[in-house]
């Protein structure tokens, strides 16, 4: 893809961090296809089916499918061990794609696919339900809402077996279950296509420092592709969202960690930014990789 093809209007740029449900359906087509994905540690290929939109407004864009997504899956698929028995948690799980793809092609324990958009989040379900992945015997996946700006809370309520309720995403008390019986933590974090604009990096960082703060051995790993725009601000190019949250993860100093038996004593530790080298990386799939894709790790040292 060129780098033409990367710049956009800083204008058209919105936050996805909304909790509006309604669909704007005006110029979407949804289609479906049978995806074969191989799955070399199982010697084997699956094959995926994704019901998926070619074209939304900024809001509903978790009703695509991204080349991150691929590359993320394509990382997890090459170094299993990264998610096998964990209980994860993913962010912006738009279609439910990478989910799909842990779930039927690794032995992880859980995954809860978290988006703030309940049509999104329906969509998610449909696509679960496809693969057959909510029956009692491959039900390792979980379509939750999730809102960042009170991400902490919600995951606060999942082990104080306190949840919200309201619609068929909200946290249940298996959700709890599920988390108790794993030490009472979430193992690992995943992400693709979640930084937008600065607005939403923000909030995305806040939460991250909160889940650090609960879940320090946690790993989060996120794969993006950066989108060049022109600022008619600054009259510069730049990659809007994306370099404003490293910016933020490389400056953000010290996290001070919750301590559970509130003691004086506090343990002081900070985030490491490691970025990934994909292009060794096998590509299981068709999909266009470029330049522009950047896949990296965080935690805590």
């Amino acid at each position: 893809m060129s780098q033409a093809a990367h710049k956009q209007k800083k204008t058209k740029s919105k936050s996805l961090v909304k909790s509006d449900i309604q669909p704007q359906n005006a110029k979407e087509h949804t289609s479906s296809f049978i995806m074969s994905w191989s799955c070399k540690h199982e010697q084997k290929k699956r094959k995926i089916r994704i019901q998926h939109t070619g074209e939304t407004s900024v809001k509903y864009v978790g009703l695509q499918l991204w080349n991150a997504s691929f590359l993320l899956c394509d990382h997890l698929l090459s170094n299993p061990s990264i998610v096998e028995n964990k209980v994860i948690l993913e962010l912006g799980c738009g279609l439910g794609f990478n989910a799909i793809i842990l779930a039927k092609c690794l032995s992880i324990k859980h995954i809860f696919a978290t988006d703030n958009v309940a049509s999104v989040l329906t969509q998610c379900k449909k696509n679960i339900e496809l693969n057959k992945l909510n029956d009692k015997k491959n039900n390792k996946i979980s379509a939750r809402w999730l809102d960042w700006s009170r991400g902490n809370e919600l995951l606060s309520k999942l082990t104080e077996k306190q949840f919200c309720v309201g619609n068929d995403h909200h946290w249940t008390k298996k959700d709890n279950q599920i988390v108790s019986l794993n030490d009472q933590k979430i193992d690992i974090i995943i992400g693709s296509e979640v930084i937008y604009d600065h607005k939403t990096s923000d909030i995305l960082f806040d939460f991250i420092c909160d889940i650090f703060r609960k879940y320090p051995d946690i790993i989060i790993l996120l794969s993006n592709e950066k989108r060049l725009i022109f600022n008619e601000m600054t009259l510069v190019d730049e990659f809007y969202g994306y370099e404003q949250f490293i910016k933020n993860i490389q400056t953000c100093g010290n996290i001070t960690l919750l301590d559970p038996t509130k003691s004086k004593s506090q343990t002081v530790k900070k985030i490491e930014l490691v970025k990934i080298d994909w292009t060794n990386i096998p590509q299981t799939s068709q999909y266009e990789r470029h330049k522009y894709l950047e896949l990296i790790m965080l935690k805590l040292v």
